[in-house]
């Protein structure tokens, strides 16, 4: 996942996992996720990859 302040921009693979949530925009270079929303979905969803 790549990490740039409030927003995540995650792998393809991640956002075509079940439930992921929708991204809060689209733009030219992709789709933007916020991060809270992101790392609510890593807890849940992928534990192994949650820093706490």
């Amino acid at each position: 996942m790549d990490r740039q302040g409030d927003v995540v921009t995650p792998v393809v693979h991640q956002q075509q996992q079940r439930n992921f949530p929708e991204p809060i925009a689209v733009l030219a270079m992709g789709k933007v996720w916020r991060k809270t929303d992101v790392e609510k979905w890593v807890k849940e969803h992928r534990p192994d990859l949650s820093s706490g």
